[in-house]
């Protein structure tokens, strides 16, 4: 045989040798992490199941909307598609994995933050979890946006469902998601504790017995443990009744939140006294003008639960005047481009900030994510 077919013949097989060795390469990146677990518990005995309706039976339809709940993960993200509708429904599967997430050395700089993934699992969008606190279990739904990867850290917020609803519901008509998927941040959705007029929170002298500062902090610490999550940028937003439990964890837990959205809920008296963050914390409130339920000038709501003390509120801007006490603001507020009125970060101790935007004419204001969600994402914990 004559030399140079020799040549050409062996150089051929040397290419197709290292292109196996370049498949087997990638096939060991993208599908060599182990599926753990049968989707039940976790390795510290925490409870989390794929979403289905707020009930102890499984089932593989969503009770609330009758929509097949099958979904397929993604290998490399670990967030679900779903199979069935585009609609923001909470998803049923029985998939729970290790991250698989794959880190493009080439774009890495030294300066970018990691995380460990390693004991990390895949959070499937849509699903249920449940904590046991004290004693009691509480459950809430999970959203992992489509970009979240596991590698780097993201933002956290809970969002506190009205009084009356659940976090199933609450999923559905979120508004808040449009933004905060553009930073992928991760959202909890929290079922508030059963009370004789549904499902509510114990933002202090009222509405429910739940025990539900521990069980948000209990939360954030389980999501932490299990996703890449900045524990400097955890935020609570709520609406309503929801929003009077962000005012709590204002309060209380400002050592966890760097903080908080609330609408169409003002501060109460009691809470007003009784409030003293152990760090500045940022503040920004949504009011309608017209607002009676929650009286926009201050005075005892109708929210009234047996069992419970009629609340009393200070009103919109006294309780901005109080969240600019509290975080030793000077001087007075100015009115920014969306008309809100703002204690800015040269005011405020921390750089905070303590926002109130006012619908005139409006009764129930449910927020402005536009507006709030640029503002809330800039501040880290103090």
């Amino acid at each position: 045989m004559r030399p140079h077919v020799i040549i050409g013949f062996l150089c051929l097989c040397m290419t197709l040798c290292w292109s196996c060795k370049e498949l087997k390469i990638v096939a060991t990146d993208y599908s060599g992490n182990e599926t753990s677990g049968d989707g039940d518990s976790d390795s510290d005995g925490n409870e989390y199941s794929d979403a289905d309706s707020d009930s102890d039976t499984d089932t593989d339809t969503d009770s609330d909307t009758g929509r097949d709940s099958n979904s397929e993960i993604d290998s490399v993200t670990g967030t679900a598609t779903d199979t069935a509708s585009d609609t923001h429904t909470a998803t049923e599967t029985d998939t729970d994995a290790d991250t698989g997430s794959i880190t493009d050395t080439e774009s890495e700089t030294e300066d970018v933050v990691t995380c460990d993934t390693e004991g990390k699992i895949v959070f499937v969008d849509g699903s249920w979890h449940t904590l046991a606190v004290n004693g009691v279990d509480r459950r809430f739904i999970l959203h992992v946006p489509d970009t979240y990867t596991g590698i780097h850290p993201v933002p956290l917020v809970i969002e506190f469902h009205m009084i009356g609803m659940d976090a199933n519901s609450l999923w559905n008509y979120s508004i808040y998601r449009s933004v905060t998927d553009i930073d992928n941040a991760i959202m909890a959705y929290p079922n508030g504790a059963e009370t004789a007029v549904g499902k509510s929170w114990n933002v202090g002298n009222c509405c429910s017995n739940g025990d539900d500062v521990a069980f948000s902090l209990q939360l954030v610490d389980y999501i932490s443990s299990k996703a890449c999550i900045d524990r400097s940028r955890v935020y609570a937003v709520g609406n309503s009744m929801g929003g009077g439990m962000a005012n709590r964890l204002a309060c209380d837990a400002a050592d966890v939140f760097a903080g908080i959205i609330s609408s169409s809920f003002d501060l109460d008296k009691d809470m007003a006294t009784a409030c003293t963050p152990s760090h500045p914390i940022t503040t920004i409130a949504f009011r309608g003008s017209a607002d009676t339920f929650i009286p926009f000038d201050g005075g005892p709501g109708e929210v009234t639960i047996p069992g419970y003390k009629q609340l009393d509120f200070l009103g919109a801007y006294k309780s901005l005047a109080k969240w600019a006490d509290i975080n030793n603001c000077s001087g007075e507020p100015t009115k920014d481009k969306n008309g809100c009125l703002v204690y800015g970060p040269s005011q405020c101790d921390g750089g905070v900030e303590e926002v109130l935007c006012v619908d005139e004419g409006a009764t129930n204001h449910v927020g402005s994510p536009s507006i709030a969600w640029p503002i809330l994402k800039m501040h880290k914990r103090q």
